[in-house]
This record gives structure tokens, sequence and C-alpha cells, in this order.
């Protein structure tokens, strides 16, 4: 079964979403705080 192009464009999304989730969270535990006010304005 292949996935429609709203499935595939909703696993795109959450996929993508998750990983930004992930390297937020990795960043603001191993590097200096003073980098985590510069990616929240970017969000």
């Amino acid at each position: 079964m292949r996935p429609t192009k709203k499935q595939f464009a909703g696993i795109v999304a959450a996929t993508t979403i998750g990983a930004a989730i992930l390297y937020r969270l990795r960043g603001s535990t191993d590097e200096e705080p003073s980098a985590e006010p510069d990616a929240e304005a970017a969000a």
C-alpha cells in the first residue's frame, strides 16, 4: 500500500517537527545557554 500525497505530507511534516524538537532539546543541553534565546527567536 502506497500512502496518498496527504498521508505522505503528514509523515514528512511529523518527521521534520520531531527532528527539530530533538535537535533543539539536544542543543539546549549540550551547548551554552547563550544559544537558547537565538533558537527561540528564530522559531
